[in-house]
């Protein structure tokens, strides 16, 4: 092929300048220009523009190899060969730069250098050249210059003439390399433009669909959702229907809390907010509003969003607070229906004794010995039912409004002292562990009835074993915002069928008892809004019954 190219002039190759002709400098100018101009496709643009100049040159070959800084390496990223060869004809290669003198040399010093057949020429090149060689190679590699630095080598190979190619072609080949370099970085340029805009395209579109999942998932919520600054500003809020709000938003958004809401439910909002932005916990409370269709009840949780905002969680619960009222006013006629059964089978017995001497009484002659007898039994059983209703109604009788503050200690050293001729009698060990102190909101007698009732209960049980070691320890302690007072003794476990029971009117395992005494005081610690429960210890090592009540602030 290259003796073919060569020979179509033979008789003019010794007359050939060494020059390159300047229309064909001009035509390959032209060429170079409108493909750089005409797209930013990379692989394009080069594979056109080294075509174009090898046939606007008339040269052998033409090659552009991308310099690659971090590893000293050249790449081979287009060709074009008289014979017809283009680059991608070849493998990929890739030489490094301290095994190619000539190029080492354009690298280092940025500027063109060129050699002839005599130089030992790059492997890089051996494919674009004629085989065997014709003995008219010289070979020209200039650097692609951008903003003085060196992107790549722009190679021109020719066959025309063995004399080194003039001053005015170098500066021709090294403005055309250079109009590479320039294309080179500006479809680089444009390629990483287009990859940021497709990442940033895929962003946006990965953005908008996780608002449209968390639009959908706020739309699900059935909450009012409000934003509010540190001031108790409203600046947001999400509502599935205006007649869930209390306001229009008009009239409230830009508004603080205290403008636009009632003064109760204000300050409420205001004390949560400090302590939701203090603490970073979220804080929880209840109020009820007046809307168009009756009071309403909400319950709203504060959480701290940074350091200047918090995000309010409103949860309308008026239809659970009508359901527990509603359980609540179940349970009462319940306990009601409980308590009249219950009193009705324990008055019976007594109404029937007083009937049955009554009619002895009056239908029977007696004596005044047995008349007397049996009036007296008559007065006990009287006795007994105002027993039964006196307990009855000091159960029933409110808990006065004028709860004090209390402290549980003084209440429990009372108790101690009323018990300790009991004590002694029944020889129980007594153990104490006292926190101090341990204020509550009570009505003093009745936790006083409370305490008593559960130590004399203990020493009851513990007066009837056979084992001479009988311990009753008292523990009074707070955990959290409860006040905890514990009677544990060492006597028989409760009978499992018995414990659901040992709360309920006149139930009772005593042979004396009357059933009133547990049921009393379990429900004057509900009146008080604390808890009486029961359990007993593993492996049969006592009972311990527990009262818990809320600790006054």
């Amino acid at each position: 092929m290259a003796e073919e190219w060569v020979a179509d002039a033979p008789e003019q190759i010794s007359l050939l300048s060494p020059h390159i002709d300047p229309y064909r400098k001009l035509i390959a100018l032209q060429y170079a220009g409108a493909t750089i101009a005409s797209t930013l496709e990379l692989d394009f643009v080069l594979d056109t523009i080294v075509r174009d100049i090898v046939e606007a040159l008339g040269v052998w070959a033409c090659a552009v190899f991308e310099w690659r800084a971090e590893t000293k390496s050249i790449v081979l990223m287009a060709g074009y060969s008289a014979g017809g060869r283009e680059a991608g004809t070849f493998p990929l290669q890739v030489g490094l730069l301290e095994e190619i003198p000539l190029f080492r040399q354009v690298v280092v010093e940025e500027e063109a250098r060129q050699c002839l057949v005599s130089c030992p020429l790059p492997g890089l090149l051996h494919p674009f050249l004629p085989d065997p060689p014709t003995g008219r190679e010289r070979l020209l590699v200039a650097p692609m210059v951008f903003q003085t630095q060196v992107v790549g080598l722009f190679v021109i190979a020719d066959l025309r003439i063995a004399t080194p190619f003039p001053l005015e072609d170098v500066a021709f080949i090294q403005h055309l390399a250079n109009l590479l370099a320039a294309a080179i970085e500006n479809a680089r340029l444009h390629r990483q433009a287009q990859a940021e805009i497709a990442e940033r395209r895929e962003a946006e579109l990965k953005l908008r669909r996780s608002e449209a999942r968390l639009k959908a998932l706020l739309n699900a919520i059935p909450d009012l959702i409000f934003r509010m600054r540190a001031d108790g500003t409203l600046i947001d809020y999400k509502a599935s229907s205006l007649d869930e709000l209390y306001l229009p938003p008009e009239r409230f958004l830009g508004k603080t809390i205290a403008e636009v809401m009632p003064p109760e439910m204000a300050s409420q909002t205001a004390s949560c907010m400090a302590r939701a932005l203090a603490t970073r916990v979220p804080q929880t409370f209840e109020y009820t509003l007046p809307m168009p269709g009756g009071v309403q009840h909400y319950e709203a949780r504060l959480i701290a969003s940074g350091r200047r905002e918090v995000l309010a969680i409103v949860r309308n619960i008026t239809a659970r607070v009508q359901a527990e009222q509603q359980l609540l006013r179940n349970e009462r006629l319940a306990a009601l229906g409980r308590l009249a059964a219950a009193l009705a089978h324990e008055m019976n017995n007594p109404l029937q004794a007083i009937q049955s001497h009554l009619d002895l009484l009056l239908d029977y002659p007696l004596e005044e010995a047995e008349k007397a007898h049996y009036l007296q039994i008559i007065r006990q059983e009287l006795g007994r039912l105002n027993d039964i209703t006196r307990h009855v109604l000091n159960f029933t009788r409110p808990v006065p409004a004028s709860q004090e503050r209390v402290d549980v200690m003084d209440i429990l050293d009372e108790m101690l002292v009323l018990v300790e001729g009991r004590l002694q009698q029944t020889n129980v060990r007594l153990t104490t562990h006292f926190d101090a102190p341990l204020p509550v909101w009570a009505t003093p007698d009745h936790l006083l009835q409370v305490f008593l009732n559960l130590a004399i209960n203990a020493l009851d049980v513990l007066e009837k074993m056979q084992d001479s070691n009988r311990r009753l320890d008292i523990s009074a302690y707070r955990e959290a915002e409860r006040v905890m007072v514990s009677f544990t003794n060492n006597g028989p476990a409760i009978a499992a069928d018995d414990l659901p029971h040992i709360f309920e009117p006149f139930f009772t395992t005593k042979p004396d008892g009357n059933g009133l005494g547990l049921w009393i005081s379990h429900n004057l610690v509900e009146q008080h809004g604390g808890t009486l429960t029961v359990e007993n210890l593993p492996y049969e090592q006592g009972v311990i019954f527990t009262v818990q009540l809320p600790a006054a602030e």
